[in-house]
């Protein structure tokens, strides 16, 4: 009702309907660890918050055009802090009637396949609603709900429109009581998915999770979640590469040395490199279309090295470089930086054939003194042919 002065003797009043339609929330995307009462109380961080050094997305490597690997491993969907879920009597009878919770779980882009979760890490919640308010919110506690196998779905047929969705069935204690549900996917559900042979193909897809409580939407988390190719992180030659001469291709037993001492390098400035220390080596042909990587490394220290340096051939030495070859010790130093939280802003971007070029650490880490083998080739060029680190 409304009701507006005016030169008129008596008042004018009008009516008007206003329909509001409120935007579910209360679904949260978290990141490993998160616990059922961070969620409650309001605690826990975003999945995108927490990973936000990464871009706030999970990313994947890619490997003979298909999907090899996904960082972080897991994740979680939680979901019914709006009270959505809950005891309902449907048929009038005075008594609770059993409820299915349904997590929608679709992407908004090209379909790289589903997060599966496994039956134990789906988990169900009665909310203990000690202040007696009628609302899930900070202070409540939480009690487990033992499900059993048959009181829940995962639809893990690939050629379902539902794949990856999450059915909860069960009777509620009573009208009113209100429960949260979590579930923990894992994100190497999608590795082997393929994704493209170019880099530049490589889709970035969006992935919602929806709360669906007896056919009725109720809950979702805002923007979702993002599925990202990992940033190419690789040395990239901007010449072309070296098409008429003959060089060998390297081992992987070649590159034990070097990836050693760039080990070490990193150790002796204060760096933890025991995550690297668990990394493997492999050889592949990574040129392709005018885009000459060099090498490319995983968080965790996996690294795939071009056979021959896109033709210019690795000089393989820790002392003297090769003046027609590219230093690996050097490529291998600035990506093994760029793992533990160095920046190009950090190191420096560029290359020249024949030349060795170690970074100058930007942190509070205190450099040890480095073999005088090292030192001795610092700076040095001897072709003009310059590369890129990524």
């Amino acid at each position: 009702m409304a009701t507006a002065d005016s030169n008129e003797t008596d008042s004018v009043s009008d009516s008007v309907a206003v329909s509001l339609v409120a935007v579910p929330g209360g679904g949260l995307i978290a990141p490993t660890n998160t616990t059922v009462l961070q969620y409650i109380n309001g605690t826990a961080m975003s999945f995108e918050d927490y990973y936000a050094s990464q871009g706030g997305v999970i990313q994947y490597g890619v490997k003979n055009g298909k999907i090899s690997q996904t960082n972080p491993g897991v994740f979680f969907y939680f979901t019914g802090d709006s009270g959505q879920i809950k005891g309902v009597d449907v048929n009038h009878d005075a008594k609770v009637d059993s409820i299915t919770i349904k997590v929608d779980q679709t992407d908004t882009s090209v379909k790289t396949g589903a997060f599966l979760p496994t039956f134990q890490n789906i988990l169900l919640y009665k909310v203990n609603d000690l202040n007696l308010n009628g609302m899930v919110d900070a202070g409540d506690s939480v009690s487990s709900v033992k499900l059993s196998t048959s009181q829940v779905q995962i639809i893990t047929d690939k050629t379902a429109t539902n794949y990856g969705d999450v059915f909860v069935t069960f009777t509620p204690d009573a009208v009113g009581s209100m429960y949260v549900l979590s579930v923990k996917y894992t994100t190497s559900t999608v590795v082997g998915n393929a994704v493209g042979t170019q880099p530049a193909s490589w889709p970035t897809v969006n992935y919602d999770f929806d709360t669906w409580v007896n056919g009725s939407f109720v809950e979702t988390d805002d923007g979702g979640v993002n599925l990202a190719p990992k940033p190419v992180n690789a040395m990239r030659l901007d010449s072309a590469a070296v098409e008429d001469k003959y060089v060998h291709s390297i081992k992987a037993a070649q590159t034990k040395a070097l990836y050693k001492a760039a080990l070490n390098y990193w150790s002796e400035h204060g760096f933890d490199v025991s995550g690297l220390k668990r990394g493997s080596v492999e050889i592949a042909d990574l040129g392709k279309d005018g885009d000459r990587w060099l090498l490319d490394i995983e968080q965790d220290g996996h690294i795939t090295i071009d056979d021959d340096a896109a033709g210019h051939g690795w000089s393989l030495g820790i002392g003297k470089v090769a003046h027609d070859k590219v230093d690996l010790l050097s490529v291998l130093i600035h990506e093994m930086g760029h793992v533990l939280g160095q920046t190009d802003d950090d190191m420096d971007s560029s290359l020249n054939i024949g030349e060795r070029e170690l970074p100058e650490v930007q942190s509070d880490h205190h450099a040890l003194p480095l073999p005088a083998a090292l030192l001795g080739v610092i700076g040095m060029t001897h072709a003009s042919h310059e590369t890129h680190f990524g």
